[in-house]
């Protein structure tokens, strides 16, 4: 399955309001640290 985008993340963390686009080749999620990446991996629906 790929997943294109995630829209209108609501309640979830430090990640409400927040929108991501993916690319079907490859995808980073580069950040400084405590900002919430490794909760855009934990994220499930």
């Amino acid at each position: 399955m790929f997943v294109s985008e995630i829209n209108e993340i609501e309640n979830f963390r430090n990640l409400s309001g927040t929108k991501f686009y993916f690319d079907k080749a490859m995808n980073f999620i580069v950040g400084k640290n405590n900002i919430g990446k490794t909760n855009v991996m934990e994220m499930k629906h």
